[in-house]
């Protein structure tokens, strides 16, 4: 068992002694309030060695090291000692009482703390492991929180002293005017910082308004709430409240002050918290991941660990969703595969010289861009309105003749599948009737030659995909499904040549104002748009590709069926961006006042962080609120990892509400639901509580795996939809699994003969049980048993 024992109590501040009363009277200073002692739930703490979870393990050496705790592994002594005399000290020995005498002083010296000091290592190591496990799980799904495209951001810095930083960008995330306001003070000061806002917005068209979460967030947001309410309230704005943890490290490091070097830092500061919220990857890869406080106990793990682990994730997410070489930074783009610093900033060098690039064999011009590095990187690097088609997809250079051959399959050609744009030039209110019902999701990603132009270095990486305009009627909706997903036509004969569904994709309304509502400036940059016969015939060649058996052409060309899949799906899809199918942040009108809420209030959170013991949201009031895993949901909930995910939208409810303490508990489990019996068998015959008739467990299924809990909203799971990341069939099939004892090394030879020492004590267990099984020759032959 491990015994946590309180070493020592916080200090606390006392008064000056009436002794020494000074002559003149100062001013009084007010007195600190003491902080709670963070270990004070370790006094006399104990719990067997096995059941520790790996983050108590890391609070308890934090708080070792500071000198508060003091932690000791008790072991039987008596066991112990009785079973280490038995076998090293034979009964019939001469000299047995010296040699006991020896045993006992070498237990208590020597092996027993050095058996404590192994046990403590070898926790601690599994309790890293475990929390870089939690950090990049949670990274991973930050980095992959969809983008907020078309928008004007109007993005604050809260702070008291220096004010909050303004800075207001474009769509594609370029300063349009920055500067500084206030929110405490005189009413005077205060007074000129909404003008100036309200200007803002109504000089550059404002769409959206993010404010980070730092300090002063709170006067930010009500400030910004009772604008929205009087002098903007025509204008139907929404805000959003942006993590900005980085955000100061990335406005004074050498990447901002290179891409940024007139801005001073805390304009820099917010530039970054708007282009987050506009393209949250391209974003966050300018910043150290270690300083993006997504997990647990990050700063107790080995940053070598930490660090390797957290690049292996960045990479990953980048070449998933891909990136437009045309308009990537040097941050984005040494996460490419094959691609590192050097060849990043070359890349973007030879593209400032020689303009955009337009097919992908042009890679191989830049210096450093060799065959290898070709086919490494060519896939995940796109080319928008260039001479190649299929250099917008995903699909490998070296697998563009099978794409053509299927193409040609389904009698169709490149052109009528990836037609041309028609520029977006005429009249704005004939555009503007007839966007949502000719354009398609696929073709508005597309920009035209002319918008590829490569901008600066600093641009951030361009959007590849747009979300779906709002559909009301039967028409759009249709044009949508033959553009960017399949028709139900498609799906079936796709499941018939085992290929994947397709996740739908919901309209989002909010994200993606109605075009007859956009002022002529905007509509002036409005993506071009498609034909009536263009998407009628890419229709046509959607629905064909559909029907494709993906045997037969895998058997035609010689390859994977897998491959076939992936380039039909591509074809399909070609600017299909997996961020799309997760929630959006959730915008808000309204602050959120801790006297306004009740009990059994129901509130919509977002997911901000995950650890073990549960997850933390944010429901409004400016500082994030633990739900515990007890209260995620009306089930047993063994690994809160597998049902909730940053960015997760959940329906939660209050339970309690302490407004003097700002304190507010919260519950995922709908009021007045049952919970099922906490009895999971008892361990006397006979006795079948927590069991169905046929002697199974309430809370396993058929074959005896364990049953997870959310099947939905209302009882605390993660919502079904776009927010889920894990279908019903993956997560039942791979039940929870035991971590795996470490395993044991072998003793060499050399430590038998007593030429080499030894490792560990599981060496020394390993010596003495060969020796003991080592049979003793009596010089008369012995019969081996088999």
């Amino acid at each position: 068992e491990t015994t946590v024992a309180k070493l020592e109590k916080a200090p606390e501040e006392t008064s000056a002694s009436s002794e020494t009363v000074p002559a003149k009277k100062k001013k009084r200073k007010k007195k600190k309030k003491v902080a709670p002692d963070p270990f004070k739930d370790y006094e006399n703490f104990k719990q067997p060695v096995k059941q520790v979870p790996p983050h108590r393990i890391l609070a308890v050496n934090r708080g070792e090291r500071a000198n508060r705790i003091k932690v000791k592994i008790e072991v039987p002594d008596d066991k112990l000692s009785a079973t280490a005399k038995s076998s090293l000290v034979p009964e019939e020995h001469p000299s047995r009482d010296f040699l006991l005498k020896c045993t006992d002083d070498a237990l208590n010296r020597l092996i027993v703390p050095s058996l404590e000091r192994e046990v403590r290592r070898e926790l601690t190591d599994a309790a890293e492991a475990h929390a870089v496990e939690v950090f990049a799980n949670n990274l991973r799904n930050l980095l992959l929180q969809p983008p907020i495209r078309d928008r004007i951001v109007l993005a604050i810095d809260p702070g008291f002293k220096r004010g909050c930083s303004i800075a207001v960008i474009d769509e594609c995330g370029n300063l349009l005017d920055s500067g500084h306001v206030f929110v405490v003070g005189n009413q005077t000061r205060q007074q000129e910082g909404r003008q100036k806002i309200v200007s803002w917005i109504n000089n550059h068209n404002v769409n959206l308004i993010a404010i980070g979460n730092g300090a002063a967030c709170r006067q930010t947001e009500e400030m910004v709430s009772g604008l929205l309410a009087g002098e903007l309230a025509e204008k139907k704005l929404q805000y959003v409240m942006v993590n900005e943890a980085g955000a100061s490290v990335y406005s004074t490091s050498e990447i901002g002050r290179e891409e940024l070097p007139d801005l001073a830092p805390s304009i820099r500061s917010a530039l970054s918290i708007g282009r987050r919220l506009q393209d949250p990857l391209s974003e966050l890869v300018k910043i150290s991941p270690a300083s993006i406080g997504v997990g647990m106990y990050q700063h107790d793990v080995k940053a070598k660990h930490l660090s390797d682990s957290l690049s292996d994730v960045v990479q990953f997410c980048v070449n998933q969703v891909g990136v437009d070489v045309n308009t990537a930074s040097p941050s984005l783009l040494k996460y490419v595969s094959g691609l590192n610093a050097l060849t990043a900033r070359r890349l973007v060098e030879h593209r400032q010289e020689k303009g955009s690039f337009k097919n992908r064999t042009e890679l191989k011009e830049v210096s450093g861009f060799g065959d290898a590095t070709f086919v490494q990187a060519a896939g995940f690097l796109r080319i928008y309105g260039g001479d190649n088609p299929l250099d917008r997809t995903s699909i490998h250079p070296e697998s563009y003749g099978v794409a053509e051959s299927i193409v040609k399959d389904s009698d169709a050609t490149l052109e009528q599948l990836f037609p041309k744009t028609i520029a977006a030039t005429a009249e704005p209110e004939k555009d503007a009737a007839s966007s949502p019902e000719t354009a398609t999701p696929s073709e508005v990603a597309a920009p035209s030659e002319t918008t590829a132009s490569a901008p600066p270095a600093e641009a951030p990486v361009a959007a590849t995909v747009e979300t779906q305009p709002e559909v009301a009627e039967t028409k759009s909706s249709e044009v949508v499904a033959a553009a960017g997903e399949e028709s139900n036509a498609s799906e079936s004969s796709a499941s018939k040549a085992d290929a994947p569904s397709t996740p739908p994709k919901e309209a989002v309304a909010e994200e993606n104002p109605k075009p007859t509502t956009v002022t002529p400036s905007v509509a002036a940059t409005r993506p071009p748009t498609l034909s009536s016969e263009s998407i009628a015939q890419r229709k046509t060649v959607v629905r064909k590709l559909g029907d494709l058996n993906h045997r037969e052409l895998a058997a035609k060309h010689n390859l994977g069926q897998m491959l076939i899949r992936d380039i039909v799906l591509a074809l399909k899809r070609p600017d299909w961006d997996p961020r799309d199918k997760i929630s959006k942040p959730i915008l808000r009108s309204g602050i959120i006042k801790v006297d306004d809420l009740k009990p059994e209030m129901r509130l919509e959170a977002q997911v901000v962080n995950v650890v073990d013991f549960g997850v933390f949201v944010d429901i409004g009031l400016g500082e994030s609120s633990l739900i515990h895993v007890s209260q995620l949901s009306n089930q047993f909930i063994r690994d809160p990892h597998r049902l909730f995910a940053i960015g997760d939208v959940i329906q939660v409810w209050v339970t309690e509400v302490e407004p003097t303490k700002r304190r507010v508990k919260l519950t995922a489990v709908r009021p007045g639901s049952k919970r099922p019996s906490r009895h999971r068998g008892s361990k006397s015959r006979g006795d079948n509580k927590g069991r169905s008739d046929s002697g199974q467990s309430r809370n396993e299924s058929a074959d005896g795996r364990r049953k997870y809990s959310g099947k939905g909203k209302s009882d605390g799971g993660r919502p079904r939809g776009k927010s889920s990341r894990f279908d019903k069939s993956s997560r039942s099939r791979t039940p929870y699994k035991p971590r795996k004892p470490k395993p044991v090394k072998p003793i060499t030879d050399k430590m038998l003969k007593g030429d080499e020492p030894m490792r560990s004590f599981s060496d020394l267990a390993q010596f003495v049980n060969k020796k003991d099984d080592k049979p003793k020759s009596d010089g008369k032959d012995e019969k081996k048993e088999t």
